[in-house]
This record gives structure tokens, C-alpha cells and sequence, in this order.
């Protein structure tokens, strides 16, 4: 069981790890009725904080972002720590405007870790948010496409949104696909 956990869990901050994290949200992700949030949060300023301050002070920092998100999100909200400076977490609620209300609170929270010093360090924060529509998504694709739209994106709070039209190219790319993966032996049915 204490191997179990070592695998599951971040030796640095004390969250979930990615293995750990995608085990957890399973079952959230793949109720009947969807209704959390995935969220992905991603300090932007992580190499720069590393190479000013150094392994052991970054480090610190990171466990002071896992705090402060433990304060903010529920029980039922899990967190994790996927690399560097980016967390990971579900957040119960699909509306816009409440996720977004949460992720500021959450930001300024952040930023209030060395307010009282000579010279204040702000913390660059970006979020990225995809609020899954049926319960057939996996993770590893939320995060993929969470990462796209961080990578195309230069706002604060980013949220998914594919169009009909998207989705529907993508499913017939992956039909007309099909003859030819079954042809090559790409799948594999267990």
C-alpha cells in the first residue's frame, strides 16, 4: 500500500502525480452525469522562479500553490501535480462564470504569498478549462486539448470550446481511418 502511494503521489508538494491524479478522477469523469470542470493551472513564470531563486525555494513555492488550491477546492475536488509548474484539478461546477469567479480567488490567493516584502513577486497564472460534454472523454484527452489551447492562448482564464463542425470532422477523419489502421494492425483488442 506505501508503494502504492509513493507511485501515486508527487515527492514534492505532496499531491497526486499524473498516474495518481488520472486514477482519482476516473469515476468523476466517467459518471452518467457529468459535472465537473477540468482545470489546468500553469505557473508561467515557473523557469524564471527556478533559476532566480533556486531548486529548494521553487520547490517551497510549489507546496504553497498545492496549500493554497487544497483551501480552495472541496473534498471532492481532486488535485494534482502534473510537471514543473502545472496543477491539475477538477472543480464541481460547469458554469462559466462560477468556474471563472473560482480561478480568480484562487489567483489572488496565490499572489498574497509575499505581499509584505520589499519587492513583491507576482506569480503568472494561466488557466485552461474544458468542461467535458459526455462521460465517453478520457483524461489524457482533456489534458491534450486543455495543452493546445494553453499553447494558443495568451489570456489568463482560457476555456475549450470546439465547434460542431470540429467535432464532426474529427469523428469522419477517424472513420475513414479505421479501414486502414485495421489493415496495418494499429489496434489491439484485449
Amino acid at each position: 500500500r506505501q508503494c502504492e502511494l509513493r507511485a501515486e503521489t508527487d515527492s514534492v508538494t505532496g499531491a497526486l502525480n499524473t498516474v495518481g491524479f488520472e486514477r482519482k478522477t476516473r469515476k468523476y469523469l466517467l459518471s452518467q452525469n457529468p459535472q465537473y470542470a477540468v482545470v489546468v493551472m500553469q505557473l508561467c513564470n515557473y523557469r524564471q522562479l527556478t533559476q532566480t531563486f533556486g531548486r529548494n525555494k521553487s520547490s517551497q513555492f510549489l507546496t504553497y500553490l498545492y496549500k493554497v488550491l487544497k483551501t480552495n477546492l472541496g473534498s471532492a475536488e481532486p488535485i494534482g501535480r502534473m510537471s514543473g509548474g502545472k496543477f491539475c484539478f477538477l472543480l464541481k461546477n460547469r458554469q462559466e462564470s462560477a468556474i471563472r469567479a473560482r480561478l480568480m480567488r484562487i489567483s489572488e490567493n496565490v499572489n498574497q504569498f509575499n505581499q509584505k516584502a520589499t519587492v513583491p513577486y507576482k506569480a503568472e497564472l494561466q488557466f485552461g478549462v474544458y468542461v467535458p460534454e459526455n462521460s465517453t472523454e478520457f483524461l489524457p484527452g482533456i489534458l491534450e486539448k486543455i495543452e493546445y489551447l494553453l499553447e494558443n492562448s495568451d489570456q489568463t482564464y482560457s476555456f475549450f470550446r470546439e465547434s460542431k463542425e470540429e467535432t464532426a470532422d474529427r469523428k469522419w477523419d477517424l472513420i475513414c481511418q479505421m479501414e486502414r489502421s485495421l489493415l496495418n494492425g494499429d489496434l489491439q483488442m484485449y
